[in-house]
């Protein structure tokens, strides 16, 4: 048996050969998903609709070679360098398909795509605040800034001159007494538009929520000793902005009020003289009507001592 075995594995070896050439050269097709890459691309423009991801190609070749192929060294390549901004339909040809020589691309699926291209603009715009939450029932927004307060824009043109603003996600506040909350938040944004920064920090001023209404006040006078003064008229009313809960104190008027202060030595008879107020320090006033009072001035009963 074991003689002349060297001829007996060099025949094992040649059929083997035969068998390999003669299945390999068989011809075999098969279907394959390749990527699509866009190369050359100007830097102004943006391909907004239409562009295909992927695309299969049908493939011939030897069985061998179909059998170890790997797709993930195929890829279409799409020339843009003479793209224009618009509608166009691409045509989608073989030959731009990488693949080894010894295979022959056979058919391409979709044959062709519809593209939408615009031309990438830039543009800065405000941000604006936004959030969302449960806070106290005598509370509201007073005030929101965000920093930066102007963010740069990259897209396409016909989204970019739609916006005019731009706002963050929502900041979560759950408070019954907010105060002040900053938080770091990301803009939303179309899905084509690229935002410089990406992030902006949002500070939100909560305060208690303010009623304006119409006071009638008493006018007081502090006059020296021996001096009589008469106001006239005797009240004075105020149209001021106060916070809710101070409407519901039951004194709360008390803490206002109108006075005239006399000099040391008034002269006596009747004068046109302005009023201070005495408001809460969280009360605004809008107007005071009217703005001077008439006091007459009586010195007779100093003069008789």
């Amino acid at each position: 048996m074991f003689v002349n075995w060297q001829y007996r594995v060099l025949a094992v070896v040649l059929a083997l050969l035969c068998w390999y050439l003669v299945t390999g050269r068989e011809k075999v097709e098969t279907w394959v998903e390749v990527p699509v890459e866009l190369v050359g691309t100007p830097e102004d423009l943006f391909v907004r609709e239409g562009l295909e991801s992927r695309l299969k190609v049908r493939l011939r070749g030897p069985q061998s070679i179909i059998r170890s192929l790997d797709p993930r060294g195929l890829a279409y390549t799409l020339a843009m360098s003479k793209a224009q901004p618009g509608q166009t339909v691409v045509p989608f040809e073989t030959d731009a398909v990488k693949a080894p020589k010894a295979l022959e691309v056979m058919e391409l699926s979709p044959q062709s795509m519809a593209l939408t291209i615009d031309r990438l603009s830039r543009k800065s715009v405000p941000v604006e605040a936004v959030w969302k939450g449960r806070i106290g029932d005598d509370y509201r927004l007073v005030d929101s800034t965000c920093v930066p307060a102007e963010v740069a824009l990259r897209g396409p043109a016909q989204v970019l001159d739609r916006l005019e603003k731009v706002q963050t996600l929502a900041v979560s506040v759950n408070s019954t007494r907010p105060g002040v909350v900053g938080a770091d938040t990301a803009l939303a944004l179309p899905a084509e538009v690229r935002a410089d920064p990406a992030k902006v920090k949002v500070v939100l001023n909560f305060g208690l929520k303010t009623k304006d209404v119409w006071l009638r006040l008493p006018v007081d006078v502090t006059a020296p000793a021996g001096v009589t003064a008469t106001v006239r008229p005797a009240t004075v009313q105020v149209y001021v902005e106060v916070p809710v809960t101070m409407l519901r104190e039951p004194d709360f008027r008390d803490r206002f009020g109108a006075v005239v202060a006399l000099e040391p030595h008034p002269a006596p008879g009747r004068r046109t003289m302005a009023y201070r107020l005495k408001l809460p320090p969280d009360a605004t006033l809008h107007k005071a009507v009217p703005d001077e009072v008439e006091v007459a001035v009586d010195t007779e009963k100093k003069q008789g001592n």
